[in-house]
């Protein structure tokens, strides 16, 4: 089975664009107070536009998981806290540009960043208000991929968005079914 397909009604994408323009704000208003210049991780000055464009596209693809995932709650929704996964207990979803025609991104995370419990999931856009959902990883599995800088100074693991390394989204499904019923640690 391949990637999953998912469509996001126009009311869906509304509620993701809302959602990350209040983020967008958010963090803005957060560097503001703290004097970054609105600088980025590479300490570059953003583009706001263009962030406020990837902040559109990170929620549109956490909405697209939570499709899969009715029963879980979605952080989005309320305030974020750090250090949280992005849907339930240990889901995070990964949603990289994708420009059409060009090879699948890989499912990316900085070492810092990843946690081996959590699981975490590649969405790439393929159209408008379309998202391929490509699979998912463990974060030690992600944590024991190879490494590459894909920017100056920021290297991370990384794995190809095929199957394998990939698992298919209904396992993931199955997981957080049993993980509701008898426990976190559950097919862990």
């Amino acid at each position: 089975m391949g990637a999953l397909i998912t469509t996001l009604t126009e009311y869906e994408e509304r509620e993701c664009i809302d959602i990350a323009t209040a983020t967008y704000n958010r963090h803005r208003a957060y560097d503001k107070a703290r004097g970054y210049a609105f600088a980025n991780n590479n300490n570059k000055i953003a583009n706001p536009e263009k962030d406020l464009l990837t902040e559109i596209r990170v929620t549109c693809g956490e909405k697209v998981v939570t499709k899969y995932f009715p029963r879980l709650e979605w952080h989005a929704l309320h305030d974020f806290r750090k250090g949280c996964p992005d849907i339930g207990s240990f889901i995070d979803v990964k949603t990289p540009d994708q420009q059409p025609g060009r090879p699948a991104r890989h499912l990316i995370a900085y070492d810092s960043q990843i946690v081996r419990d959590w699981a975490y999931v590649l969405v790439l856009p393929c159209g408008k208000r379309r998202f391929a959902v490509m699979g998912w990883a463990w974060g030690r599995e992600l944590a024991a991929a190879p490494i590459k800088s894909f920017q100056v100074g920021r290297p991370a693991h990384y794995l190809p968005a095929t199957k394998p390394p990939l698992y298919e989204i209904c396992h993931l499904q199955l997981i957080a079914s049993w993980r509701r019923e008898y426990g976190t640690q559950a097919l862990a």
